[in-house]
């Protein structure tokens, strides 16, 4: 069975700095997440994994499983602005109609 390294050592990671439990890794705020100063792209999308992995109870099938097969890196997947309804190239203009 393979196993997460990445998701391991998030987790040590979560630990030293106070989160020893499902529930405080599950109450985690985004002010508790910057504080871990995670500066590179796939460890934060390994402790977003862990974090909803928590929250859903499946923690050791987490840390069990091997890298996702289908996503070989997390830029691959960062392509939020390409497809984003938001995004200004896919926004059609308002109708031209001022309310009075």
């Amino acid at each position: 069975m393979a196993k997460n390294t990445r998701g391991l050592r998030i987790l040590t990671r979560l630990i030293d700095a106070g989160y020893g439990t499902e529930k405080a890794i599950a109450g985690m705020t985004l002010d508790d997440i910057i504080a871990l100063e995670i500066v590179n792209k796939n460890d934060m999308a390994t402790l977003n994994q862990l974090i909803k992995s928590v929250k859903a109870n499946r923690v050791v099938t987490f840390l069990a499983s091997g890298p996702d097969p289908e996503r070989k890196d997390v830029s691959s997947q960062d392509t939020a602005l390409e497809g984003d309804e938001n995004n200004e190239a896919t926004q059609t203009n308002p109708p031209n109609n001022p309310v009075c």
